[in-house]
C-alpha cells in the first residue's frame, strides 16, 4: 500500500520494507537454530538402545529406537523389589 503514491504517507517510498525484512530474517535464523537443535536431539534420542522382545526366540534383545517397528513389544520398566 505504501507504493501507491495517492494513498501513501511516504510519497510512494516503502519505508517499512527494511525493518520488516530485518524482522523476517532474524525470525528465520532463530527458527533455523531451533530446528538444528531439535534435529540433533532427535538423532541422539533415536540412537539410544531399548529392550525389545524377539517373537521367534521369546527373549529380550537390545535394539536402537530408530530400528523399532510397529507391533514390536518393548520392555519399558524393569521393576526390582528389595525385601
Amino acid at each position: 500500500m505504501q507504493s501507491i503514491t495517492e494513498i501513501s504517507v511516504t510519497n510512494g517510498t516503502p519505508d517499512i520494507f527494511v525493518p520488516l525484512f530485518v524482522i523476517v530474517i532474524v525470525s528465520a535464523l532463530k527458527d533455523l537454530v531451533e530446528d538444528i537443535k531439535r534435529h540433533r536431539s532427535d538423532t541422539e534420542e533415536n540412537s539410544k538402545m531399548c529392550t525389545v522382545l524377539d517373537p521367534y526366540t521369546g527373549k529380550f534383545e537390545q535394539k536402537q529406537w530408530q530400528k523399532l517397528r510397529v507391533g514390536e513389544i518393548v520392555k519399558v520398566f524393569e521393576i526390582c523389589y528389595l525385601v
